[in-house]
């Protein structure tokens, strides 16, 4: 089975393995988008990383473009709004696109979930 730390995973500054150098720290994987409800997010992101990063804690973005175009950008671009905007300093990895089944999303190439528990706009849905 494979583990988060072994996924190869390309930085948005191109570096070609974002994970491996992370391994032994908790890392916060987050799915981030600068044109959604969400994108204030990226403010208290950093404020996580910077509170916990001598606790071996760190943010990683995942930036995507494929639920409803809401990170168009180019890496450049990307990290050009994150820094400006929201003084965000955490990594990230180039845009990517999310795999989702049942509410869970998982990096492509992980083992799948045995089971689901169904997601809402309002939080985890108890009846199944």
């Amino acid at each position: 089975m494979s583990r988060f730390f072994d996924h190869r995973v390309t930085a948005i500054d191109g570096a070609p393995d974002l994970l491996s150098a992370l391994r032994g720290q908790v890392v916060l994987a987050v799915n981030v988008a600068s044109r959604c409800g969400y994108t204030p997010q990226y403010a208290g992101l950093e404020r996580l990383q910077q509170e916990l990063a001598d606790q071996r804690f760190t943010v990683v973005g995942f930036p995507c473009n494929q639920f409803g175009a809401q990170e168009p950008g180019t890496e450049q671009q990307i990290l050009e709004f994150c820094a400006t905007r929201f003084g965000a300093s955490f990594r990230c990895r180039r845009r990517s696109t999310s795999s989702a089944r049942a509410g869970i999303r998982y990096m492509p190439g992980s083992p799948r979930p045995p089971t689901a528990i169904p997601v809402t706009s309002s939080g985890i849905s108890r009846s199944s």
